[in-house]
Parts: structure tokens; sequence; C-alpha cells
């Protein structure tokens, strides 16, 4: 069997979260909706090159969201 090993952070602190266990001291948790706006599409097409920008909020797709955890992306793939 193969165990992964992670650095430890110093000190954890309760988030509130029922599903979730205790985080880094040092992190925020904080609600989407609270971070940012929504921008979508209908049907088959994805956002356009043209609609990524380099500033402002990063980019979160929904491929990005599994089991109610998500991982932010603030370059889109391909470009």
């Amino acid at each position: 069997m193969i165990k992964a090993v992670m650095k430890r952070y110093n000190a954890y602190k309760d988030n509130g979260i029922e599903w979730l266990d205790k985080v880094p001291e040092h992190w925020k948790i904080s609600r989407i909706k609270e971070k940012g706006s929504a921008q979508a599409r209908v049907g088959w097409k994805a956002l356009k090159a043209s609609e990524y920008v380099d500033d402002g909020s990063a980019l979160l797709a929904t491929p990005n969201i599994k089991n109610r955890f998500s991982r932010l992306v603030t370059e889109p793939p391909g470009l």
C-alpha cells in the first residue's frame, strides 16, 4: 500500500462546516457567492478566449467542483 506523506500545519481551527474537518489556522473559509459573480452559457459552447481577462476574480469552472469541494483556476487551460 502506498501512503502519501504531506507536510502538516502547526495549528488547526474549527471551521463551522459539519462535513469539513478542521482546517489550517491561517485559512479563510468563505462562500463562493460572496467572492464574485457568475458567467455561464446555456448549451455546448464554453466561454470564448476573448471573454477571459488577466485581472479581477479567479475563474471557477464546473469541472473544478467535485464532491462539494472546489479548486480555483487562475489561468484557463490552453491560453
